[in-house]
């Protein structure tokens, strides 16, 4: 067996992010993304994400199909920035960093809605 294993599945780790986090929003950390279980902790800086599973997240105006790639963004549309809360998902991919697939087809109208992601890490 080998004795350098230090996580066997990496899904649930605390990152560095930003004060303003809170449990349940969607948060891009360089490479990966991922939920927040609880709010930012001002001893360490960092919150635990949950990096897999399914999650009903904010999303823009649109309507979406099981299967479809979701983006997440900066506020304004603009790039995720690292250790932030992410602003609304879509299905844009300019700009936006993959952080899933919809599980459901929903079309949201109105403002904004809810939609059901599986988080992929690829």
């Amino acid at each position: 067996m080998a004795k350098n294993e230090i996580y066997r599945n990496a899904n649930h780790l605390a990152f560095t992010v930003n004060s303003a986090v809170e449990s349940g929003d969607l948060v891009v950390v360089g490479g990966l993304h991922g939920v927040a279980q609880i709010d930012y902790d001002a001893t360490d800086s960092k919150a635990t994400l949950w990096l897999d599973g399914g999650w009903e997240l904010p999303v823009a105006n649109g309507t979406y199909t099981e299967g479809q790639a979701i983006y997440a963004h900066a506020a304004g549309g603009t790039a995720p920035v690292s250790g932030e809360k992410a602003g609304l998902i879509n299905g844009t991919a300019t700009t936006g960093k993959l952080i899933g697939h919809a599980l459901e087809g929903k079309t949201t109208t109105g403002g904004t809605g809810t939609l059901v992601v599986r988080l992929s890490n690829a």
